[in-house]
């Protein structure tokens, strides 16, 4: 990803190929690695649990300097 294009514009722009995740990234699990400059897609299966949820990440620069974004699960 553009780093500086999307602070500067809020757009996403992509600089290389997709890449599938590794083997042991695989699959139904409850953690997944994010790597710098990388875009992680998530998929996953919420049910009836709608509402706003943090981030969780095992960083702790990004717990004690309220780097961790929310995200919302709702009904479309």
């Amino acid at each position: 990803m553009n780093v500086d294009h999307y602070k500067a514009t809020g757009e996403v722009v992509f600089t290389g190929p997709r890449v599938k995740p590794d083997l042991n990234e695989r699959g139904w699990k409850d953690t997944v690695r994010a790597n710098p400059g990388e875009i992680t897609r998530i998929i996953a299966r919420f049910g009836d649990y709608t509402g706003i949820y943090p981030w969780h990440c095992h960083i702790l620069e990004h717990e004690d300097h309220e780097m961790m974004r929310p995200y919302e699960v709702r009904f479309e």
